[in-house]
């Protein structure tokens, strides 16, 4: 009986190690170059129906606006997202998250060093809140 009891702790505490590696938590590690494939639609800009497209070959393009061929490309060295429209010769910077369960909001922060001429301080932009509408399949 003694030997039977020692058998049976063991094996609960082999199960008890065993079993407290194991977790059901899934990684939040959002993959900036995947989550925003797809189309988004500007929530907080006055022409309602503006959407940004993010297509999987670094395409990018706005509903409504006549743009050269532009390029959206993520700088991980400072987080931001890089938006370039080759016939221009334009860079837009934006900083960047991404927000809401799967990832369904993305917000946009113009990351622009515009400094007001008259009192020398730099001009803050709004964040641009953005709905994922659906993804792409491009």
């Amino acid at each position: 009986m003694k030997k039977q009891l020692v058998i049976l702790g063991i094996v609960a505490i082999l199960v008890t190690v065993g079993l407290s590696g194991c977790s059901n938590q899934v990684e939040d590690t959002v993959i900036p170059e995947e989550a925003i494939i797809g189309t988004w639609k500007r929530m907080n800009f006055i022409m309602e129906n503006q959407t940004w497209e993010f297509r999987q070959n670094g395409t990018f393009a706005i509903t409504g606006v006549n743009l050269p061929i532009a390029y959206y490309h993520f700088n991980n060295s400072n987080n931001t997202l890089e938006i370039f429209y080759s016939g221009m010769g334009l860079l837009d910077v934006y900083e960047y998250r991404f927000n809401g369960s799967d990832n369904l909001y993305l917000t946009l922060q113009p990351s622009i060093n515009t400094v007001d001429p008259s009192t020398g301080q730099k001009i803050e932009f709004e964040e641009w809140l953005f709905q994922r509408v659906k993804e792409s399949l491009l």
